[in-house]
């Protein structure tokens, strides 16, 4: 389901679990693609019925470097 879709019916009865995607971002963008990534997630869902992680657990081709990077600027973002 598409974070629309989610806002526009659903997004007063439950709440999203993750946002941040191991399978198509962290792991496969390069960094600059990944931020520009997680800036529009938290743009969309940030201040709604959202807690941001991943999508799916993290797989190997996630690199710990490229995960810190991305909570890094997670927790930047939750805090502005």
């Amino acid at each position: 389901m598409g974070y629309d879709f989610y806002l526009d019916r659903y997004a007063d009865k439950f709440a999203i679990l993750g946002g941040i995607c191991v399978q198509s971002a962290i792991g496969i963008l390069p960094r600059d693609e990944l931020e520009t990534e997680i800036r529009r997630v938290f743009k969309t869902l940030k201040g709604k019925r959202w807690i941001c992680c991943t999508t799916h657990y993290v797989q190997g081709h996630c690199s710990i470097e490229d995960l810190k990077f991305a909570y890094d600027l997670i927790y930047k973002l939750a805090r502005e």
